[in-house]
């Protein structure tokens, strides 16, 4: 056994030995590669150096470059070039857009003329729009109890230009022409001193300073029978977004249905929505020819033409108008009467509770309210004469604007 160990270990340090000598042969060779041999490594490295103009010194400094160059983008120094392209691709863009710069621009002008010359347009359609009113208002107004009273829709043009930012984004200053409705009360004569002359008196301003509650009211009235749908314009834009949230395919989709459309087809400028007002005694210090004219009026104001399919030429409800009234007259052409009634005051759980009773009066009941309305407890069989006679006016102008 000892003898078979000794032999294998001979063996294997032979086998280690030629090993060895053929590393060596092998470095042997490798080193007459790279130093000796002319097409080894260091004749070949010496060669291309010569042939580069740029020393090792360069290169170190342009290898400190790019990862300083790195580190400022917040890249990896091997995505520098492709960084390079896409900067190199938005200078290029920017280059295009300064060449098509010269032609917008003129274009821009040639758009901002059109522009003024609409403007202008605007407002001169706006100045004919408020002479046109001032004189139909004024000649309705004694018709409605306000003799020598004259209205004007007085308009202000800015002096900015419709170019200028800050006519659209100046707050209450917005746009470039400004409205002022005033009245003129025109008094008695009297002398003018130092004249011989007489001259009216004249008192006016401001409507919102000058005119009273139902004075405002009835001019109110009077403008949305001149110009129908001014109340509804005056508050369109809150009324379509406020109906667009609750459906935002169509704000209109209920009249469409009703007429056989596509609620999909509808326009809010085609189809307005129905506007309701209040008027609080619009008829107060008012009586005779002038209650029954604001009365008719105040019909008129709530039927809106709109053709129907099924009926063309037949005026549809399209507005509501509520009026808070003592007159018999403003309530016989009612399309609806409602009576408010207080009652005595009496107490309930230890407080003083005043009862108010609501309820809708029609055919006798009606009539009988209307002649309580006219007359109080005086003359009651006369007094249903007159009711009868103002609720047959009344049902004659509303089927009267129906035809």
């Amino acid at each position: 056994t000892s003898t078979d160990s000794a032999d294998a270990l001979e063996l294997a340090g032979e086998r280690s030995h030629d090993l060895l000598n053929a590393a060596e042969d092998a470095l042997k060779v490798c080193v007459k590669s790279i130093e000796n041999d002319s097409k080894g490594l260091i004749p070949t490295l010496e060669r291309l150096r010569g042939d580069i103009s740029v020393s090792t010194d360069d290169i170190d400094a342009l290898i400190s470059e790019w990862n300083t160059l790195a580190r400022k983008h917040s890249i990896s120094p091997y995505a520098l070039p492709s960084c390079h392209s896409s900067l190199k691709s938005e200078i290029d863009g920017n280059v295009e857009a300064r060449l098509l710069l010269p032609k917008a621009q003129k274009d821009e002008e040639a758009a901002l003329v059109v522009f003024q010359d609409i403007c202008l347009k605007l407002s001169t359609a706006r100045q004919a729009v408020a002479d046109e009113l001032s004189q139909s208002v004024s000649h309705r107004l004694p018709s409605l109890g306000m003799e020598g009273s004259e209205f004007k829709v007085q308009l202000h043009a800015c002096v900015r230009q419709c170019t200028e930012s800050s006519a659209y984004f100046k707050d209450s200053t917005i746009g470039l022409d400004s409205v002022d409705f005033l009245l003129q009360h025109l008094g008695n004569a009297a002398e003018i001193e130092g004249e011989n002359v007489r001259r009216p008196k004249q008192r006016g301003g401001k409507i919102e300073t000058i005119a009273s509650a139902g004075e405002k009211a009835r001019i109110l009235l009077a403008i949305e029978t001149d110009l129908p749908g001014s109340v509804g314009a005056s508050c369109g834009s809150f009324v379509q977004g406020s109906l667009e949230k609750t459906n935002p395919l169509c704000p209109d989709a209920w009249l469409q249905l009703e007429e056989g459309k596509n609620p999909d087809t509808c326009s809010f400028d085609e189809f307005p929505p129905p506007i309701a007002v209040l008027y609080d005694e619009i008829d107060s210090h008012v009586g005779g020819r002038a209650a029954v004219a604001l009365a008719k009026l105040l019909s008129d104001q709530t039927r809106f033409l709109h053709v129907s399919n099924e009926d063309p030429g037949k005026i549809k409800s399209r507005g509501q108008v509520i009026s808070i009234t003592h007159s018999p007259s403003v309530a016989a052409i009612a399309d609806r009467h409602i009576v408010i009634q207080k009652c005595r005051s009496q107490e309930e759980d230890g407080l003083m509770v005043v009862p108010v009773f609501v309820s809708t009066v029609d055919g006798s009941s009606r009539r009988r309210e209307l002649a309580r309305m006219a007359s109080g407890d005086l003359a009651s069989t006369e007094a249903e004469i007159f009711a009868d006679a103002l609720i047959r006016d009344g049902l004659l102008h509303r089927e009267g604007k129906q035809l």
